[in-house]
């Protein structure tokens, strides 16, 4: 999961620790998304896509 890899990271590098816990892990989910996408939706998130797929068969 995403905390206990920050947590592997914080003991991977522990002098970076305050950056990470106080600057980069507080906005990970504004960033994080791109990293854990397994699929190319051209920058459309889930919902709009299957929105999207929906608006399409109707």
């Amino acid at each position: 999961t995403l905390k206990e890899d920050s947590n592997d990271l914080i003991s991977d590098y522990p002098a970076a620790k305050s950056y990470l816990q106080n600057k980069l892990y507080p906005i990970c989910f504004s960033w994080v998304y791109c990293y854990i996408q397994t699929q190319f939706t051209a920058d459309i998130i889930t919902t709009q896509k299957a929105e999207s797929e929906n608006n399409t068969i109707k």
